[in-house]
């Protein structure tokens, strides 16, 4: 297990592997799947462009991440951070559905220790 801070510098990297002409770069496990993470979030926001990533937890074992993303809503504006994780599937706090979130963030948890 390995915890660490998301950065700006990760996504950099996991955008130049897909457009690098190549460019030779070794990426962490963590930084794959912390890349993979942010992609599948990325996705599911309506500005995707004003993404800030913090507090992010990795999970090797159970290939889940746990973290918070600040993105600006449809109206424009921000409203804090959202806690997400994600295991294949992202999974917001504040979605209709929050079992599937409580469900997935503890399995994340239990496989961190």
């Amino acid at each position: 297990m390995s915890s660490f801070l998301f950065r700006r510098g990760a996504m950099i990297a996991f955008t130049c592997l897909a457009s690098c002409e190549q460019k030779e770069m070794t990426l962490s496990p963590e930084q794959k799947l912390e890349g993979r993470a942010r992609v599948a979030v990325l996705d599911q926001l309506k500005d995707p462009t004003s993404a800030q990533f913090k507090d992010g937890l990795v999970s090797l074992k159970g290939h889940c991440i746990l973290g918070k993303v600040l993105a600006k809503n449809g109206f424009g504006a921000f409203n804090g951070y959202e806690r997400f994780v994600w295991d294949g599937m992202v999974y917001f706090e504040s979605s209709a559905n929050t079992f599937l979130y409580v469900r997935e963030m503890t399995k994340c948890l239990d496989s961190m220790h």
